[in-house]
């Protein structure tokens, strides 16, 4: 919570010029200045520039060493007036026409500006719509518990979808998965920069990749199925009103002008609620199983929570039985099919 307010403070901070005539840029002040750049005495792209604002970084900083995107780490110590600045751009620059060149900028500073940062009180939480600053450390900390609470709920999801994948096998429809393949090779294929000519891939890697694409097509598909079996068995729908509620949250974030366009969208075209409902409805199949499966919790640091720790196979062995969860129902799951 502590962090959340630094950081908050950090971005709510306001720069005053320094009124010294020999005052100069030091990490964390902001500057005001034109520059004029050069390659081989010859104006590049954006190589000319006036009025603009850059903050100076700490020396230990990933944007300390010359370059064009750490611009401003050269002109530390600097003062007002004009003054040159060199950058070497790497061998290895995206760009061909910068790799491994030389530029020269002619800088005129015109403003150093120091940070204020305000201080953490009432009247910092006033201004940020908060009663005061406990009520603001409230809001902070119910915040974090949702967004972790969201986190531990991925991961627990994951874990089933996970043991649903792996405990039944059965033939899938080839349409859909074809479908699935291409949705999934259009969003994750790379693709070449503006400008650039297309990366010829070895054929090899091309079958790589398309083999690796049906495979989580195929996942996909064969989850979805049975998510779907499962709910119908159960009976378990996406009732109207939960429609209904979940096309006001998404009107909610926009604004006032664009909410009515969105409510008459969904109201002109039933078939694009499917991409509301279907999400509503995975969701109350998992909240289903959770209530029939074994769950063990356990404590962790955000730091596990947030990486790409395997709490299924952690310590499996060593860990005690779970303790079943007392269920209202029984879950008429789909039949298991051995595996060919």
């Amino acid at each position: 919570v502590e962090q959340a307010l630094q950081r908050l403070a950090h971005q709510s901070r306001k720069f005053e010029p320094k009124d010294a005539a020999d005052a100069t840029a030091e990490p964390g002040d902001r500057i005001r200045l034109d520059f004029d750049g050069t390659i081989d005495g010859e104006s590049f792209t954006d190589s000319n520039r006036q009025d603009v604002f850059m903050e100076i970084p700490a020396a230990d900083s990933e944007d300390a060493e010359p370059s064009l995107a750490g611009f401003a780490a050269a002109l530390r110590g600097r003062s007002t007036g004009e003054s040159e600045v060199d950058i070497d751009f790497p061998a290895d620059h995206p760009a061909p026409e910068f790799a491994g060149k030389k530029a020269r900028f002619a800088v005129t500073i015109k403003e150093i500006a120091a940070p204020r940062t305000p201080a953490l009180d009432d009247a910092f939480a006033a201004a940020l719509g908060a009663e005061n600053l406990d009520a603001l450390r409230k809001q902070i900390s119910q915040a974090i518990a949702a967004e972790d609470a969201r986190a531990a709920r991925a991961k627990l999801k994951r874990q089933l979808l996970d043991q649903l994948a792996q405990q039944y096998d059965f033939a899938l429809p080839s349409g859909m998965v074809a479908r699935e393949s291409a949705a999934i090779q259009s969003q994750l294929a790379p693709t070449p920069a503006e400008g650039e000519p297309p990366t010829t891939a070895p054929e090899k890697d091309a079958d790589a990749l398309a083999q690796e694409y049906a495979s989580i097509a195929e996942r996909r598909v064969r989850l979805a199925l049975l998510m779907s079996e499962i709910g119908r068995r159960n009976n378990i729908e996406v009732t109207p009103d939960e429609l209904s509620r979940a096309v006001a949250v998404q009107a909610q974030r926009l604004p006032q002008k664009e909410q009515a366009k969105l409510y008459a969208y969904y109201r002109d075209n039933p078939r694009a609620l499917e991409t509301i409902r279907a999400p509503i409805f995975e969701d109350k199949v998992t909240d289903f199983l959770f209530e029939l499966a074994r769950i063990e919790e356990r404590a962790v640091t955000r730091e596990e929570l947030y990486g790409d720790t395997d709490f299924t196979a952690k310590e499996e062995s060593d860990a005690a039985p779970a303790k079943k969860k007392p269920v209202k129902k029984k879950a008429a799951a789909p039949k298991k099919k051995k595996k060919a």
